[in-house]
């Protein structure tokens, strides 16, 4: 349930009236669908202007389309915790827990999109005169796969996974470039340090990231959310890894639309030049 997904993502910057509110509604899922924010604020004993609040904080445009979103759903479909592997995990609970996870991940990504921000970001992507990207370790291995698309789709785009080369490459960007910046913590050094440069420059940025009360989404013309879905003691950067390429593959399926033709163009010759050397 998207509602759901949507509390549990920005639990880390609820106030205790917004968790009142939460409870109150997780509570009360049948009838909450027939009351008026009028009414849900005398039965939590909060203002008109504390809902408004919250169901703006938590991703709606309005107190309708919560419950619009709460009609569609009810809140058995929310089984969101993690299937840990377990030391004496045979191969085949390690294939179902593996894709329980993946399937969880990439339906919680998307319960939080919110479009707005995405149609934003592909317009600064479409009209950008050269795209640079930043991402070190995990999220390194995210811009690869990107720059790559998007290189075979005729994009003016430039990434180097050696972070040094990578930052010394970035010191060329311009006012009307932009920087795509990778980070599910927000607070990878490197980052920080490219987004702030880019931004000097009057550059455009966008960052993918997990924390949106951060310096980096500060830094942002849009902070692009994904879940927060890994736990302090990692086996890897396994659930970001998919959420971040559910939001890059938007993102360059929002770019070929816009340049169909020549990005056809460009796969088309990109795979002749291939081809021949097979």
């Amino acid at each position: 349930m998207n509602f759901l997904l949507k509390v549990d993502d920005k639990k880390d910057v609820l106030t205790n009236n917004d968790k009142k509110i939460a409870n109150y509604i997780k509570n009360n899922m049948e009838s909450i669908i027939k009351l008026t924010s009028v009414d849900l604020a005398k039965n939590t004993k909060l203002s008109q202007s504390a809902i408004t609040r919250f169901v703006k904080k938590i991703g709606y445009n309005s107190f309708i389309d919560m419950k619009v979103d709460l009609a569609k759903s009810n809140d058995k479909d929310f089984d969101y915790i993690e299937d840990e592997i377990k030391k004496d995990d045979d191969i085949e609970n390690i294939i179902e827990k593996s894709k329980t996870n993946i399937i969880k991940t990439i339906e919680k990504t998307y319960g939080i999109i919110e479009v707005d921000k995405v149609k934003k970001a592909s317009c600064m992507l479409n009209n950008a005169n050269k795209i640079y990207l930043s991402g070190v370790a995990g999220s390194g291995l995210i811009c690869e796969d990107f720059y790559y698309k998007l290189l075979r789709a005729g994009a003016n785009v430039t990434y180097e996974k050696d972070t040094h080369t990578n930052i010394s490459i970035i010191s060329h960007i311009k006012k009307d470039d932009l920087l795509i910046a990778i980070s599910y913590n927000a607070k990878t050094k490197e980052v920080i340090e490219a987004v702030e440069y880019a931004k000097s420059k009057e550059a455009g940025v966008i960052s993918i990231s997990k924390n949106e009360n951060s310096k980096l989404s500060k830094l942002s013309d849009v902070l692009l959310k994904i879940p927060s879905i890994e736990k302090e003691l990692r086996y890897g950067a396994i659930g970001s890894r998919f959420s971040s390429l559910a939001i890059t593959d938007i993102l360059y399926f929002s770019y070929i639309t816009k340049n169909y033709e020549n990005t056809k163009e460009s796969l088309v010759t990109s795979k002749k030049l291939t081809d021949r050397l097979k």
